[in-house]
């Protein structure tokens, strides 16, 4: 005959964060936020500037009942974003030409 325990399941720990990025430089531009309560239910909302300038917003939640759940805004900015240029490469970096 065997016998076990099932070990009850640990409450989550309840946390939240978020982060900001405004650079212009780079017009790298985005946000996050997300924050989880006691009974393990996440909220929270992330965005960005795409390439053509619409700034994407993703409002979720998540929990053991509904699963994750998603509405998405698109909003039109007048940010024209630029993408990054490559630094030249060294003399030295560059490949050698083939030689047959």
């Amino acid at each position: 005959l065997f016998q076990y325990k099932i070990a009850p399941q640990d409450t989550p720990d309840p946390y939240s964060f978020g982060l900001e990025v405004n650079d212009d430089e780079f017009t790298n531009y985005q946000s996050r936020q997300e924050s989880q309560d006691e009974q393990g239910v996440v909220r929270g909302q992330y965005s960005y500037v795409a390439p053509n300038g619409v700034r994407i917003t993703v409002t979720y939640t998540a929990d053991a009942v509904n699963g994750y759940q998603a509405s998405i805004k698109e909003e039109q900015t007048d940010i024209i974003v630029r993408p990054p240029v490559p630094a030249p490469l060294p003399n030295d970096a560059r490949a050698a030409p083939l030689r047959a």
